[in-house]
Parts: structure tokens; sequence; C-alpha cells
């Protein structure tokens, strides 16, 4: 694949899979700046034999992408949600009871939340913004976009006893729910957390068989698996400061949880794609121009680059092989 080609899908990457996000200072006055352990405090993520706490895990994540993110207020806001839903359920309410209040509570407007419903945000709703895709914008805000509203659905599902979770699709998340009969059910936290059949998604997105096939897309995902989507951003923020060893740290733990997930194969090529242009396209014009010493790890970067496009073809990425 051409120099040209993999220059042109990072930026595509950059400004259509909503990326980058940036590190704000969190109030300290000291000028001495410590920097997390990136790779330490991702692996603690997977590190427990309990199940994953997706708020948790999520405000982990979002601290090391803003330290400034209030973490508490985080927490604060879904306890204040989650006991809000808890209010109406009647005593004994069914899963079915709890899923239906779940999502008039959220997205419809009332004096349960203040006539503050949770919204898209038709002005950004990939999340283009820095900021967009963290948990304490979208609880202050109540605008949200493709990841963020799914992921605090499948917060407070989990928090109220169901089994919810997400899915990866194009560009996008959704969340799952599982009945007590085991019939699964894609709920749409965009379109107001109504059910969406997998036909409309094929109509909306490109989605192709191939990616469903793989399980790339649109599959139920388990507890680390959702960190692993979680950690999607993570990876595009270092990606951003350049921090290239901290990433090549950290992508190989997410696809060992998840070695079906797509994005994190194309991440791994497009971090290959960032250090051939910083190391080698932007100073030597040719080939022909590079020390002869540095032949080896010119090959060894085109080889990663290589290994993560297939990789991702392979999952249905691309779409259709």
């Amino acid at each position: 694949m051409s120099r040209v080609v993999i220059i042109s899908i990072a930026f595509f990457v950059s400004i259509f899979m909503l990326l980058f996000v940036f590190i704000e200072g969190d109030g300290v006055t000291s000028s001495v700046v410590f920097e997390p352990n990136y790779s330490l405090e991702t692996a603690k993520l997977f590190g427990s034999t309990k199940q994953i706490d997706y708020l948790e895990a999520k405000i982990t994540i979002d601290k090391l992408i803003d330290p400034s993110a209030d973490s508490q207020f985080v927490r604060d806001e879904v306890d204040r949600l989650e006991a809000g839903v808890r209010r109406i359920l009647k005593p004994g309410a069914s899963d079915a009871d709890k899923v239906m209040v779940l999502r008039g509570y959220l997205y419809l407007g009332g004096e349960w939340n203040d006539n503050r419903p949770f919204k898209y945000d038709l002005n950004d709703p990939k999340g283009k913004s820095e900021t967009s895709r963290l948990l304490h914008y979208y609880l202050e805000a109540r605008l949200g976009n493709c990841v963020s509203m799914p992921i605090l659905h499948a917060i407070l599902g989990q928090r109220l006893g169901l089994d919810m979770t997400i899915a990866s699709a194009p560009n996008h998340v959704l969340v799952i729910y599982t009945d007590e009969n085991g019939k699964q059910t894609n709920i749409e936290a965009t379109s107001g957390g109504h059910p969406s059949r997998l036909a409309w998604y094929k109509q909306n997105l490109p989605l192709s068989d191939l990616s469903i096939q793989t399980g790339a897309y649109m599959r139920k995902l388990n507890g680390r698996e959702v960190v692993v989507v979680m950690s999607h951003d993570l990876i595009a923020h270092l990606l951003r400061e350049k921090k290239y060893d901290d990433v090549s740290a950290i992508l190989p733990m997410l696809a060992k949880h998840n070695p079906r997930d797509a994005h994190i194969s194309f991440q791994h090529t497009l971090l290959y794609a960032m250090k051939l242009e910083d190391e080698f396209y932007s100073k030597y014009a040719t080939e022909k121009d590079m020390p002869a010493e540095l032949m080896s790890k010119f090959q060894e970067y085109r080889h990663q680059e290589e290994l993560g496009l297939r990789a991702a073809a392979n999952l249905g990425y691309f779409g259709e092989e």
C-alpha cells in the first residue's frame, strides 16, 4: 500500500474517527508535570477477576485522557440517575419494566430529570470535539454522541441488574440488552433508546456482512471487550500526543482481550504510519536517501503497518474483500 494511501487513511481517521482529545491542566500550580503510567493504569482495568465495573473503567480512561475530568461529579451524577430510576420502579419490577423506565428517564423530558433529557448532539453527532466523548461533558451538557450515549445507558443498565452491554459498529457504538430468555435486542441510544433492527444499521452504516461474520461488529461484548472499546479514545489521545511507546505497550494488551476488535488493528497501522512519517518520510525524499543503518527499522515499520492493515481487512473493517 502506497505512502499516499496510508497518510490519507491517517488523515481520514483523525477527522472522522473522533480520535483526539487535548489534555488540559488540572489546576495544580506546580511547574512539575507528572505523567501517568498509561500502560500500567490500562493493565489494572483488566487485572480484576470480578465483573468489570463499566463506570469505574470509563472514569479511569477519561482521567488518563483529561486529568481535569471531575471523577467524583461523574460518580455522583450516575448515582443520582440510578436512584431516580429506582424511585419510579415498582417493587419486584421485571427486567422489561427496568428497560422501559430507564429509557423514559434518560430520553423523555419531565420533572424526574428537571425537563433536561439526554439528547443526541446534532451539532457534533460523531463527537469530534476534544471533550465530547468524556462522561463528565455528557452528564453536564446532556448532549451526547454515538459513544457517550450508549456507554452511559449500558452503565446504568448494569447497575440496575440488567444484562446490558455494548457492541461496536463502524464509527458507532450501540447497546445490547439480553432478556431472561436469552433474546438479544439492539438498543439505539442516539434514537431515544428504542430497539433497532440489524437492517437499520446496514442501511445507515458501512456495515459489511464480513464484519458481522467475523464478530468485529454487532456482537455482544463481554466486560473486558467493553474496556477495549472504551480504550479506543485513549489510544487516539496518545497518538495525537505522539506517545508512541505508550501506544506500543497498550495495543497488544487490548488486542489480547479482544482480538476481533478491528479498530485496534487499524490503530496499530496508524501507529506505524505516523512513526514512518515522523522518522522517515518527513526527513528523506526517497528510500535511497535513508541511512543504511536505519533501513532495518524502516522495513520493520512498513511490515508492522501492513500487518495491521491486513488484520483489519480480514475482520471486515474496510468492507467486503
